[in-house]
């Protein structure tokens, strides 16, 4: 006999303070002046037999697993809540406010402070509004919102619109919904960058997921919430195209009509779910290591702080007639800035392989929320790349499976293994604005694989 679950859902607004730097692009260095839309962090709280289960959404680019191991310490003193039943998503929007080390750009510390009081101090509505409820499951899909923006150039992979890219359409719905049968809160499960604002705008935004939530919940009259989950994108790029067939620098008329789109979607998705058979909760968790590639040597190193030193000093000397003649990519990406970071990391990475102190992997957390047999969310550490995401789904013993990126932390990207063999900035460049000595193995794809479907399969056994 299934259980009965019970939700309880706050919304607590945790817009930075303007004058803040925003991260997620190396060319936007000016300080936020204006909030364009607030940011949120959404909470929905389950209880299924005796266990409570907490999923907590932000709009944020991603969290270090420092902050979630301190978040989940305070729920666990103040509430009594197991850290392996919390599930901390972020969206991945680039214009928010710095919580990582990204580059030169460092966390905002007070900021992350206010953050773990503001999501702890949520819990308490959360609590007071829980009711029981059914859970429901529908699938819908949009290529209008994504573009793979990896394209094979005569200089290589380069990060310019390819139509004929990998991307994953899918839009999934998790609806939960009262006594009544009215809708009180959904999951939204999508898989595209929100990187639709240029480098130009120097304004806070949650980009169309924000967009979309609003839409969706101002479309139902009772109380409804949104908790949007990003999947699979570490390729897929919002589909802000000028016209020239190229990607643009977006305005916030951007956002609104791709939020527009996801949010029609999900509407007619959200009318068609199909109320599940069992709804009993379950979770697992597990770190495991995220093998590196071999390590640069102290010759390599030497040489690239000499290389990106000259850079730096060669786009210095470029004249704005040459820069205009460039394509997308190097217009929109501070070359300067990005050769000056490479030097950072280069220097950093030097520093630790001469300490003796490069650990041959990085942890990370994958995490399963299983509802009953019908229904998984996938909990993932970093940028998956959109192939990854859909062969997760195929290859899940559970028939509808929510892959969510930025989760419990981030690892940077996770590119698959034609990616690694293809090259590109997320496999040549990337990982060194995270602080890792090299990019991730090429079995990674092949290890969250055998490791994510053991815990799905196991997870029944491990609350």
């Amino acid at each position: 006999m299934a259980q009965k679950i019970k939700l309880g859902k706050a919304s607590v607004r945790i817009t930075p303070p303007l004058g803040i730097r925003l991260q997620g692009s190396i060319s936007r260095d000016q300080p936020a002046w204006r909030v364009m839309d607030d940011l949120f962090a959404n909470l929905l709280l389950f209880e299924s037999g005796r266990e409570r289960y907490l999923l907590i959404c932000c709009d944020l680019i991603e969290l270090s697993r420092e902050f979630i191991a301190s978040l989940r310490e305070d729920l666990e003193v103040k509430y009594s809540l197991p850290g392996r039943n919390v599930m901390i998503c972020a969206s991945h929007t680039h214009t928010g406010p710095p919580v990582i080390n990204l580059g030169s750009l460092r966390p905002e510390t007070d900021y992350l402070l206010q953050l773990r009081k503001h999501i702890a101090g949520a819990l308490l509505p959360a609590e007071s509004s829980m009711q029981e409820v059914s859970v429901s499951f529908g699938r819908g899909k949009t290529d209008r919102v994504g573009m793979n923006r990896r394209l094979p150039t005569a200089k290589g992979i380069r990060q310019l619109p390819n139509p004929d890219g990998p991307i994953d359409p899918e839009v999934a719905v998790i609806r939960f919904d009262d006594i009544k049968g009215n809708p009180v809160a959904a999951i939204v499960n999508y898989s595209t960058h929100p990187t639709t604002l240029g480098i130009q705008v120097a304004e806070v935004s949650a980009d169309y997921p924000g967009r979309m939530r609003r839409i969706v919940e101002n479309a139902y009259e009772q109380s409804m919430l949104v908790c949007f989950t990003q999947g699979a994108c570490g390729d897929v790029k919002a589909a802000a195209i000028g016209p020239d067939g190229n990607f643009k620098e977006g305005e916030e008329e951007d956002i609104e009509r791709l939020g527009k789109i996801l949010a029609g979607e999900v509407l007619k998705t959200m009318e068609n779910c199909v109320r599940l058979k069992t709804t009993e909760i379950r979770t697992a968790l597990k770190s495991v290591p995220f093998k590196y590639r071999a390590f640069p040597s102290r010759e390599d190193l030497l040489k690239l702080i000499d290389f990106h030193k000259k850079e730096v000093m060669r786009w210095k000397k470029l004249d704005a007639e040459t820069l205009e003649c460039m394509d997308w990519e190097d217009k929109h990406i501070n070359r300067v800035a990005m050769h000056e970071d490479m030097v950072l990391w280069a220097g950093e990475t030097l520093k630790s392989l001469e300490e003796g102190n490069l650990a041959p992997f990085a942890l990370g957390e994958i995490q399963v929320f299983k509802f009953g047999s019908e229904v998984a969310l996938v909990g993932t550490p970093g940028e998956l790349f959109s192939e990854i995401g859909k062969n997760l789904k195929k290859r899940s013993p559970i028939p509808n499976t929510l892959v969510c990126g930025y989760t419990n932390g981030s690892l940077g990207y996770i590119p698959s293994k034609k990616a690694i063999a293809e090259g590109g900035y997320e496999v040549s460049d990337a990982y060194k604005l995270y602080g890792f000595p090299a990019c991730f193995h090429e079995d990674t794809e092949e290890m969250l694989y055998r490791e994510i479907n053991a815990l799905l399969d196991i997870g029944e056994e491990n609350d």
